[in-house]
């Protein structure tokens, strides 16, 4: 009989064929059955080549790390390919493939990292690169506590109250920027093989409860000297809030559209949006805390 492990993530039991060491342990009833297999080579009623979706299906393929088949928002099945790189094959399970399995169970999924602050979510997002991850480890530096890295699910109640469900405790840096913050990358695993990127533990400064999401801050580099806050409003807001919604291209396969305007209507409602500009030269990272630490206000609008 094989061995399963039990994480939790987004307060979900995970029963899981590969240990995920970036989770923590837990017991219980198993919400999501995570296991290696085959899967299909192409999903019959997707309207997406390559990477494809429907109703309820997601199927992700990852060259020369594995396929994985997200299913119904209770199960994923992964087909390791080429050379097994089980980081690897972690970084893409805990990243595309569990933001589909996220969609699939009706939470709006955000692109960004996000802490706890005063008893509120904070959430810092933007493209790829542009420092979210590393926004989100200089604010764990400064005390506050974790809620999640890179992929951010909202839940939206009934009332249209919004909240930060709590994900993986740590974030992932960059080999430069791991050693700013003075960690010894020989004592961190590389989120996949080759690759100079490091996963960082929260430990205790990670936050496992859901929090009002209370601000969001859209992180860009400019040619400027100086730090720029800027609140976004009217329907500028709604627009920033879905063009910052991870993997959005594949929401309408899912004939999901209404529900995921409805959510991001909601955060927009509720949370104050603002636009960071920095520096294109220059991350100012202390700077940058500061000048987020002073824009803060608490409670939502």
């Amino acid at each position: 009989m094989k061995e399963f492990f039990l994480h939790k993530a987004y307060g979900l039991l995970l029963s899981s064929q590969i240990p995920l060491p970036e989770l923590p342990m837990s017991e219980g009833h198993p919400d999501v059955s995570i296991r290696l297999g085959s899967v299909p080579d192409a999903l019959t009623d997707s309207s997406i080549t390559d990477n494809q979706v429907s109703r309820k299906a997601f199927l992700l393929h990852v060259h020369n790390v594995a396929s994985y088949y997200i299913a119904n928002g209770n199960e994923i099945i992964i087909e390791p390919k080429g050379d097994y790189d089980e980081s690897g094959i972690r970084l893409f399970l805990l990243g595309s493939a569990f933001c589909a399995l996220l969609q699939q169970k009706g939470y709006l999924v955000l692109h960004g990292s996000a802490v706890q602050i005063g008893g509120q979510g904070v959430l810092f997002t933007g493209a790829s690169g542009i420092g979210k991850s590393t926004l989100a480890a200089a604010f764990y530096e400064k005390g506050y506590r974790i809620l999640t890295d890179d992929v951010c699910a909202v839940s939206v109640d009934e009332q249209g109250m919004t909240s930060v469900i709590p994900g993986f405790p740590g974030v992932k840096l960059c080999k430069d920027t791991a050693e700013w913050f003075g960690r010894d990358i020989g004592g961190l695993e590389p989120v996949k093989r080759d690759v100079e990127k490091f996963r960082v533990a929260a430990g205790e400064n990670f936050f496992d409860s859901i929090v009002p999401l209370n601000e969001i801050y859209i992180l860009n580099a400019a040619d400027i000297q100086n730090i720029d806050i800027k609140e976004i409003k009217g329907l500028h807001r709604l627009e920033a809030v879905i063009k910052n919604t991870y993997r959005y291209h594949f929401l309408q396969a899912q004939g999901v559209e209404s529900l995921h305007f409805q959510q991001c209507a909601a955060v927009a409602d509720k949370a104050s949006v603002y636009t960071v500009q920095r520096p294109q030269s220059g991350f100012l990272l202390d700077e940058l805390v500061s000048a987020i630490e002073g824009n803060i206000v608490y409670g939502n609008r």
